[in-house]
């Protein structure tokens, strides 16, 4: 995620929308890409993290940087920082923005860093991109905006040449969700650059472990067999599937008070 620095490109090069799901209210593009920054933090030290992670936000709204930044975290220690661009030709612009904050702060910007350090094991950047086709929001979702910070991410890594066959299958999944009313939906994102290709993810949420779990029995339930079916389809244009759950982190995120 980070640089005492300026940001290079090929550091920079997964995952969420404005807070990683997209409510069915938004008006959506068809392709948004999103930057991400993906920091492996060390368990005894996730609270030193987290506070310099709040200094380092902080940083950001006192000179009012003009790009979002939502961070969520996983089970595992995993911390992603999200961003939505509209075009990759808009990179340049935000890096300029974030050296631009780095030296309004001055001496703020290094002592923040200076707390970050040891704290994590190694960092990465990456790219990906929703699509619409393949992602699933319902008319009425079961859940308001907001209501819905736990989360499941799945990783789905098809054998090479099945991407295309991965993708007819995951519009089977829209078309049956639809049929059947169901109130939960998913955001499908490709991999793009520093994802391990070919890639694509899928984001789910619930209020909180518990929430999630059952409402997704309850709708294995209603999709049944044609489920069943599409699952195993699904399973066998792949090489390799993971899943984690983990927690949109508002507390630790820079949010633009228009979102």
């Amino acid at each position: 995620m980070k640089n005492k620095s300026i940001l290079s490109l090929s550091m920079v090069l997964l995952m969420s929308m404005s807070t990683l799901f997209i409510s069915a209210q938004e008006e959506q593009k068809k392709y948004q890409p999103y930057v991400v920054f993906e920091d492996v933090v060390k368990p005894s030290l996730v609270m030193q993290y987290e506070e310099a992670t709040k200094e380092f936000m902080a940083l950001f709204a006192e000179h009012q940087y003009p790009y979002p930044m939502n961070v969520y975290s996983t089970e595992d220690f995993h911390y992603y920082i999200v961003t939505p661009i509209n075009s990759f030709s808009e990179l340049d612009s935000m890096y300029g923005e974030f050296n631009k904050v780095a030296e309004k702060a001055g001496e703020k910007w290094e002592a923040v860093w200076d707390k970050f350090a040891g704290t994590y094991h190694y960092d990465r950047g990456q790219l990906i991109i929703y699509s619409s086709k393949l992602s699933y929001v319902p008319e009425n979702p079961r859940l308001a905006d907001g209501e819905g910070n736990f989360l499941y991410w799945g990783f789905a890594n098809p054998e090479l040449g099945k991407e295309s066959e991965l993708s007819e299958i995951l519009k089977e999944y829209v078309a049956l969700y639809k049929g059947k009313n169901i109130t939960d939906g998913w955001n499908t994102f490709n991999g793009s650059f520093g994802t391990e290709q070919p890639g694509k993810l899928w984001v789910m949420r619930g209020k909180d472990p518990a929430d999630f779990w059952n409402q997704a029995k309850i709708n294995n339930e209603l999709v049944g067999a044609e489920g069943d079916v599409l699952w195993e389809k699904l399973l066998k244009t792949l090489r390799k599937f993971e899943y984690k759950t983990g927690w949109f982190r508002p507390d630790l995120s820079y949010i633009l008070s228009e979102q």
